[in-house]
């Protein structure tokens, strides 16, 4: 039951901080918390003064990363399967975002590319892990299906 805690927590923490670099018109603190964003389609709340805004966000966020985080357990996926998804995810979003902000005429500020890096990588190699080893899992169960089918009953 590593990932059920694991996933969220870090997720929650890097949502909590991405706060404090929020990014033009919130854009980073969005894709940060982008697991906990559908919420505000149910609720009513505006994203500057209402307190409630992160602890609706935040809540949301965790249920559906504890959700992906039970996933990940179930299809018993490895502490180093993860850490090696979560590598190249960083390295591909770090590249990204090294790039856009090249090539930006706006100029974005250093501290607030580098730290939507985490929280875009967490998620991408939760959905990377979820997508590899899951499929990895159908494969098995229609290959063992297959092979039932093809072995004469002993009637």
């Amino acid at each position: 039951m590593f990932f059920v805690w694991c996933v969220p927590t870090l997720w929650a923490v890097c949502s909590l901080v991405q706060w404090e670099f929020p990014g033009d018109e919130l854009i980073h603190y969005g894709l940060a918390s982008l697991p906990g964003i559908w919420v505000l389609l149910l609720v009513d709340v505006d994203p500057l003064p209402d307190p409630w805004f992160r602890v609706w966000i935040l809540s949301a966020g965790v249920l559906v990363m504890g959700g992906l985080g039970w996933a990940m357990d179930r299809l018993h996926l490895t502490k180093r399967q993860w850490l090696m998804t979560a590598g190249v995810a960083v390295l591909t979003v770090a590249t990204a975002i090294a790039f856009l902000a090249e090539s930006s005429a706006r100029g974005l500020k250093a501290t607030e590319n580098q730290m939507v890096i985490l929280p875009l990588a967490l998620q991408i190699s939760v959905v990377l892990s979820l997508l590899g080893k899951g499929g990895s899992w159908c494969w098995r169960r229609l290959r063992a299906a297959d092979r039932n089918q093809q072995t004469p009953s002993t009637d």
